[in-house]
């Protein structure tokens, strides 16, 4: 895994959305699957339930057009581990999305991406779709390139406003976009918001009028005055919540270590934030 891969990442953001019902089965969207002669996507699904599960994947090309599903046993306690290669036996270059549906609930779902000498490989957790996301990293400039993916998971036609901010706040630019039912939208900044100033670009923000799901990668960023290398950092979007507690399972600097915390606040007024460290002993 990248160094910048192992950068710390959060977003607090105090606003006030409704949780989406509990569905009856489990539904993972992995919605950045790539493959070919270079790269290659890695996908974990986790059973943790006391039963057996029954899972099906299937993979979807960007518009929206399906592959012939596969289905597979996972067993109790268990996971399924393979390449988006190894699950359909596909041989061609694909660059879609894919998603693993069970009746059994609690299933959770993990994906990576790689070159073929795996030098640049990082990945993220399956998240739930959502209609208020996050990109909580947007960063464009001589060197760095961000991508974000927006999936549209549904059948129906998804409307949906961007808008790129600046780390004061400032809205940069806002784009409305419509998106077909299983298809998705892959761009890097300078693509999607063309005529906007991107230098000061912080995070983005997506409104829908259907729930998508998102993720977003950064490419060869270089913090100031250090020799981090200019590898990959993938990142899923985040969900807004009303949440007002956000714990960071990982943090470390020293010893080859370096960590970035970022904070969003997408309220539209002032917060006061705690920001608190604790050692593996538990000690502040």
């Amino acid at each position: 895994m990248s160094r910048i891969a192992r950068i710390a990442r959060a977003t607090l953001i105090f606003v006030l959305l409704h949780s989406l019902p509990l569905a009856a089965q489990s539904v993972l969207n992995f919605p950045r699957v790539i493959s070919g002669s270079e790269v290659f996507t890695g996908i974990a699904v986790s059973n943790p339930d006391s039963a057996e599960a029954s899972v099906t994947f299937s993979a979807f090309q960007p518009d929206g057009t399906p592959l012939t599903p596969v289905t597979v046993k996972i067993p109790s306690g268990g996971q399924y581990v393979r390449q988006f290669s190894e699950i359909f036996g596909f041989t061609g270059t694909f660059n879609g999305w894919m998603q693993a549906t069970s009746s059994s609930k609690g299933l959770s779902g993990f994906f990576l991406n790689s070159n073929g000498a795996v030098t640049d490989l990082d990945g993220a957790a399956v998240t739930d779709p959502t209609v208020d996301a996050i990109f909580p990293f947007a960063s464009e400039s001589d060197n760095a390139k961000t991508e974000i993916t927006i999936l549209n998971p549904n059948v129906e036609v998804a409307n949906l406003t961007l808008t790129l901010f600046a780390g004061d706040g400032r809205r940069l630019t806002t784009k409305d976009l419509t998106l077909a039912g299983r298809s998705l939208l892959r761009q890097i900044l300078s693509n999607l918001f063309d005529a906007a100033d991107r230098s000061s670009a912080s995070y983005i923000r997506v409104r829908s009028d259907r729930t998508v799901s998102t993720h977003e990668l950064v490419a060869d960023f270089r913090i100031a005055g250090t020799t981090l290398p200019r590898e990959s950092a993938a990142l899923a979007g985040l969900r807004t919540s009303d949440d007002k507690t956000y714990v960071l399972s990982q943090f470390v600097t020293g010893g080859g270590w370096l960590s970035i915390l970022g904070v969003v606040n997408a309220a539209g007024i002032d917060q006061d934030l705690t920001i608190t460290a604790f050692g593996e002993n538990g000690q502040k």
